[in-house]
């Protein structure tokens, strides 16, 4: 490690390499950081206006955010859980009755 840092040193143009990559790690985490900060606000906001739309009362503080938001989805959980259920059970139905068609041919 030591000898890393002594070459990089001695000689300038492995030192600007190693500048200019390090910015494009910075700039780079820094960019994924910007993206995931707009993307939770931008998910806020779809959320602020489902609530306001659908005549549902607005979070006043972070802990009724929490809890409104773990309902929402634990119902969206049941919904899609109830659907999956619903259509494997339909799916299983039918490969039955073709299974059946065939069978009796």
């Amino acid at each position: 490690m030591e000898n890393l840092f002594n070459q990089l040193s001695s000689n300038p143009l492995y030192l600007a390499i190693a500048v200019i990559l390090g910015i494009i790690l910075v700039v780079g985490i820094a960019k994924k950081v910007i993206k995931l900060i707009i993307i939770l606000a931008l998910a806020l906001i779809a959320f602020a206006a489902f609530l306001h739309f659908t005549g549902r009362e607005l979070p006043k503080s972070t802990n009724d955010l929490k809890t409104t938001v773990s309902k929402q989805v634990g119902k969206v959980k049941d919904s899609a859980a109830e659907a999956l259920e619903e259509t494997l059970q339909s799916a299983k139905d039918d490969l039955t009755k073709e299974f059946k068609m065939k069978r009796g041919q």
